[in-house]
């Protein structure tokens, strides 16, 4: 199977569903029809956050959100905000004054949509991602990933988060790269619809883990012949772009 990186998402798509994974990472196959507005919202949220931070809130966030709907600014090469329903744009209004009332206590100093590159072996295999934010203090760092998700049994709270992968390869990124203590090192995921704030600390033992176990799903794609994948039929297919392509969802 087609592999040239690993990442939080790509891991995430092979564990829920081996054959979505085939479908957008290995065939790269397009899905049909319009992207679906619940994933394009969290977009359009992180793109106004990114913009204003980027601008150290010089730019109004009415500015730019009004540029980004207007399609003036892209969500990512080639996207551009669809027309947003009343419900969407009250949510969005919600979020970004949530966030802006965290900003007027964080600042803008830091590191907004860092990129990071890290090879897993010596042997080519990368991890890679973006960290929304990174803020540090001295050899403090502190660490946020913008959510839009709504309360449920399902988010993350402050007993899950521990569990949370996708933090900590943040916090092992920061690790290695700052070459900072992982107890100098707190992340948090920052729930805008109800401006709910999750931190979390991790133990090196527990951030020395981490290459190794995104290092074990790369190799199992990697290994893994593109017609040996199996569907994960589940109530989540319905969701899924790749629903009318997918036999095992067909069939069941």
């Amino acid at each position: 199977m087609h592999i040239e990186h690993i990442s939080i998402s790509r891991e995430q798509t092979w564990n829920e569903c081996q054959a979505k994974y085939r479908f957008r990472y290995h065939l790269k196959v397009i899905p049909e029809g319009p992207v679906p507005i619940y994933l394009t919202f969290g977009k359009i949220v992180h793109k106004v956050i990114e913009e204003h931070s980027r601008n150290k809130g010089e730019i109004p966030l009415a500015k730019i959100t009004k540029e980004i709907l207007a399609g003036n600014i892209e969500l990512e090469p080639g996207l551009k905000a669809p027309k947003l329903e009343p419900e969407y744009k009250n949510k969005l209004v919600k979020h970004l004054e949530h966030y802006s009332r965290l900003v007027e206590k964080i600042g803008y100093d830091g590191e907004i949509e860092w990129k990071f590159k890290i090879d897993m072996d010596g042997k080519g295999r990368c991890m890679t991602g973006f960290i929304d934010r990174i803020i540090r203090k001295d050899d403090s760092f502190f660490l946020l990933d913008w959510k839009t998700t709504k309360p449920s049994f399902w988010r993350k709270d402050s007993r899950t988060i521990t569990k949370d992968l996708q933090l900590q390869c943040y916090c092992y990124v920061v690790w290695k790269e700052f070459n900072v203590s992982p107890k100098n090192i707190q992340a948090a995921l920052m729930f805008l619809d109800d401006n709910k704030l999750v931190p979390v600390r991790f133990s090196e033992k527990t951030l020395q883990s981490v290459p190794e176990r995104l290092l074990k799903v790369y190799k199992e794609i990697e290994n893994m012949p593109p017609d040996h994948v199996y569907g994960n039929v589940g109530a989540h297919c319905s969701r899924c772009d790749y629903a009318k392509q997918c036999v095992f969802y067909k069939t069941n």
